[in-house]
């Protein structure tokens, strides 16, 4: 019987022969942000079948040669991708089932590219993305961690799982000799297959791909796993495992335990009512801290922002965090213009501004940002004998954490502190946001016809992955009830407030009336569409060197 008849078993876990010795250029992934910083890997076969590499931080990679081969991943975190044989020189039968230039267009110099510098895959149709996702000739993890970060907003988990699951099932092409099959069996098949096994454990095991409504998928890949051949498979075994535990475990996230010792709270003095000025302004922060970390930590790494199916708004996630931002930022308001006499106003202000400068050197730029909105609300900012009471001191604190947010070259002073900073942190989500927005609207979803703008998709997979980091590591700070009970009473005080901006303005003109024009111009609509903005009025010293740009004005017009 031809050989082509006989059913399709599986082969030794050993993709490519045992004389094949791939070179391999490689970036460090792991919670780095997506920046390239390429590296040559001279990779070698021990022993035991396992794939070494010479240059590997003194530390041989503990993965399987097929591992790596099919994941193009090495144990201490780091990446490859293959260059591209060229197709003159493989045999007809190996060649890659799309039609490069028609079904999926990758960059010319036959070469798959390191992430950002230079993006491999620049569109393509669904079909040949998944292709690609699974090819036997290229180990591409950008393009693999794009795509899995963003599919939902050209696709969706049905089609994705479905070609994936066709994509395994790839049947031999006619024609061929009992040694050109079994040659394609092993370098074509076989590595195809382990890849679809690996894409598929990627989907079950990490916390942002499945969602509440896709857990239908993992019945149709128990059906799936459960076929002989699949189990045949050592990928196949472990994918079965992952689908029983998720099964167990259903859809919750793994919880992070921080490792930072908690710091001792500072508790005020018991009282039935105590007052804001009576809480320790860095105690304030933290309880804030609190509440910013678990709301960020809830976000779906803001893909669903930009899916299909929720272009009509923002995720709840995203909508708590900007909603959070304004209540903040109206407390300020209000907890300042409460105050009849300006000395006492003044007293809240620095107290204000001492509490901001705690959270940005507690790496809560969000918290930071919203706190120095609220001082910078118009019906604050008017305020001349208020501010009269505000030292070059003060005023040079609340500088230094608007100077941080400044959002002139692309918040390039943020960008860059952002470097240094390791987690945990609770970042200003509005950067990420503009930056996405300016990505959603200067970018063709398709290209070329209908094929999927991918250049697009890897842009918006990198901002994820810079906030994703900042989700690895939670806060580890005592909640104080004294304190987080006002900080609840007060912030929902504005809860469905409809006019809550007149009620300040209104109360503004009654503190410090006619001193200065009425100025209902600058009064803005919504706190975080006006983040900063530049007032007429501003009293004399204090420079304000920030100004929201076009991009988040834009974007929360979109989106509150």
């Amino acid at each position: 019987m031809d050989v082509r008849e006989q059913s399709t078993e599986s082969t030794p876990n050993t993709p490519l022969s045992g004389d094949v010795k791939p070179h391999f250029t490689g970036t460090g992934t792991g919670s780095r942000s997506l920046e390239s910083s390429s590296k040559d890997w001279e990779c070698y076969l021990s022993k035991d079948d396992r794939l070494v590499s010479s240059q590997a931080c003194g530390k041989p990679p503990s993965r399987s040669r097929t591992e790596i081969e099919i994941l193009g991943v090495i144990d201490d975190g780091s990446a490859y991708t293959t260059s591209r044989p060229i197709a003159e020189t493989k045999p007809w039968y190996l060649h890659a089932d799309y039609e490069e230039g028609k079904d999926i267009i990758i960059d010319s110099d036959g070469t798959v590219c390191i992430f950002p510098s230079s993006l491999s895959v620049r569109a393509g149709s669904v079909t040949a993305l998944v292709e690609y996702l699974t090819s036997h000739e290229v180990t591409d993890t950008r393009f693999t961690a794009s795509f899995l970060m963003t599919f939902k907003s050209f696709s969706d988990i049905d089609t994705v799982v479905g070609l994936l699951i066709e994509r395994f099932w790839i049947k031999s092409p006619d024609g061929l000799s009992n040694e050109e099959w079994e040659e394609w069996k092993t370098m074509k098949q076989h590595i195809i297959r382990t890849r679809v096994l690996m894409v598929f454990e990627t989907i079950i095991v990490d916390d942002d791909v499945l969602e509440e409504r896709d857990m239908h998928v993992v019945d149709r890949l128990t059906e799936f796993v459960q076929d002989d051949e699949v189990q045949n498979l050592e990928a196949g075994q472990h994918l079965l495992a992952q689908i029983e535990s998720a099964q167990n475990r259903g859809i919750a996230r793994t919880t992070t335990i921080s490792y930072d010792p908690q710091p001792p709270p500072i508790v005020p003095c018991p009282k039935e009512k105590p007052k804001l000025l009576e809480f320790d302004p860095l105690e304030v922060a933290r309880q804030l801290t609190i509440i910013e970390c678990e709301l960020f930590l809830k976000i779906k790494y803001l893909t669903m922002e930009w899916s299909r199916e929720s272009a009509s708004g923002p995720s709840n996630t995203i909508s708590a965090v900007i909603q959070t931002s304004n209540k903040i930022a109206h407390w300020v308001a209000d907890a300042v213009l409460e105050k009849e006499g300006a000395r006492k106003r003044g007293l809240v202000v620095k107290y204000f501004i001492t509490v901001a400068d705690r959270c940005r050197e507690l790496h809560n730029f969000s918290s930071m940002v919203a706190i120095v909105s609220g001082l910078n609300a118009p019906p604050v900012r008017r305020l001349k004998r208020t501010w009269d009471e505000i030292s070059q001191k003060y005023a040079g604190i609340l500088s230094t954490c608007e100077v941080t947010i400044d959002s002139g070259r692309n918040f390039s002073n943020y960008r860059q502190l952002l470097q240094s900073v390791t987690p945990p942190c609770v970042p200003f989500i509005g950067v990420y946001l503009t930056t996405l927005t300016s990505i959603q609207n200067e970018e063709p979803h398709t290209i070329s016809g209908s094929l999927v703008n991918f250049r697009k998709c890897a842009k918006v997979a990198e901002v994820i992955q810079e906030a994703k980091k900042w989700q690895s590591k939670p806060f580890n700070f005592a909640r104080v009830e004294p304190i987080a009970d006002h900080l609840h009473e007060r912030l929902h005080k504005f809860n469905d407030v409809p006019n809550v901006s007149d009620a300040f303005w209104k109360r503004s003109l009654e503190r410090e009336p006619g001193e200065h024009p009425p100025a209902r111009d600058w009064l803005p609509a919504r706190p975080l569409a006006s983040l900063f903005q530049r007032t007429v009025n501003r009293p004399p010293g204090i420079a304000l060197n920030v100004v929201v740009s076009e991009h988040v004005e834009t974007l929360s017009s979109q989106l509150l």
